[in-house]
């Protein structure tokens, strides 16, 4: 009875309700399901992923992790030029290290190596036979990368249900408009897909408070990374020297709150150094429970946007606890 409700839950709920066409999009590849397993998806798009492992057929949540995935390719590979591996859950990141060198996974995975069992690991470069084998250690869902050598894809074939993407790099290119249609009535969202580059974050990150001198190529990144986030959303972000590391991330919470301890609680969890860590969220910071909590926790550096009516109380908080505080782009993600 149990194997036979589990079969129904992940049979392909196909797509042929769909359309063929849609806003001058053709339809390239049917997914298993959508939100869930009785609600038909498909994948339309103008350029084309070659699917080089199929296990079951991907879902639409697996092109949502991917999508966000690539998204922060784009700007680290692009923007940054480094090198990224980042997994996904949810499309939030639940794990995510930047390199000028290759990222090792085992890296990845200790950002947080609960969440990252059945997640979408997306890579800015090719996956050799060493990351291949750590990666089987676990249950993951998608692989995505530019590429991966003989000796990667015959460890990866051991997976039976494991899918591998190949994608080509120099087609990333985010389109202009990101629009979404809403559920209750027939209306269209339509809103600027903004990238924002270095230059332009360079001169939006101003440090107001404090004497630390700060990593503004490490608050650039975590940006990113916080960016493609759900708010309301905090990263630690952690600059090991050989790498970058996002250590902690508290995503989609109700209060401000509630993503920074969810950060912190995470990272402590799994032995990371907080101290030597940056906190960044993507919003005001309303209250002093905020800078409070990260002060209890000894990290100097908090990054955040202003334009609060409490910024005074807080840059007076700040000042006291002797933490450096670093005014930076919002950045919802909803």
């Amino acid at each position: 009875m149990v194997s036979s409700a589990r079969k129904q839950y992940y049979t392909s709920a196909g797509s042929d309700r769909l359309p063929e066409t849609y806003c001058n999009y053709v339809k390239s590849l049917e997914l298993r399901y959508g939100d869930a397993p009785d609600i038909q998806a498909a994948c339309y798009s103008k350029i084309k992923f070659e699917i080089i492992k199929r296990g079951r057929a991907l879902s639409k949540g697996n092109i949502e992790d991917l999508d966000t995935g690539l998204t922060l390719v784009y700007e680290f590979k692009k923007i940054l030029h480094k090198e990224l591996m980042v997994a996904l859950k949810h499309t939030n990141p639940c794990g995510a290290v930047a390199s000028y060198k290759k990222v090792n996974f085992e890296y990845v995975k200790n950002c947080d190596p609960e969440a990252i069992f059945g997640a979408t690991v997306v890579a800015s470069h090719e996956i050799d036979e060493k990351n291949a084998e750590r990666m089987n250690e676990i249950f993951l869902d998608v692989i995505a990368a530019p590429d991966f050598t003989e000796g990667a894809l015959e460890v990866l074939e051991r997976k039976k249900n494991l899918r591998l993407i190949k994608y080509d790099i120099d087609e990333l290119q985010p389109p202009k408009y990101r629009f979404k249609n809403l559920r209750s009535v027939d209306v269209l969202l339509l809103q600027e897909n903004k990238i924002r580059s270095k230059d332009e974050l360079h001169n939006q990150i101003k440090v107001l408070k404090g004497q630390l001198k700060v990593d503004l190529e490490s608050i650039i990144g975590g940006w990113y990374i916080l960016s493609e986030t759900a708010s309301n959303a905090a990263v630690l972000y952690a600059n090991k020297g050989e790498y970058e590391q996002a250590i902690g991330i508290g995503a989609g919470q109700q209060k401000r709150i509630d993503a920074i301890e969810l950060a912190v609680n995470k990272a402590k969890k799994y032995g990371h150094d907080v101290q030597n860590a940056i906190m960044l969220t993507d919003g005001f910071m309303p209250h002093r429970d905020n800078v409070e909590c990260c002060a209890q926790e000894g990290i100097k550096i908090i990054c955040a946007p202003i334009g609060s009516i409490k910024d005074p109380e807080i840059f007076d908080l700040c000042e006291q606890y002797g933490i450096t505080l670093v005014s930076i782009p919002r950045c919802f993600k909803h």
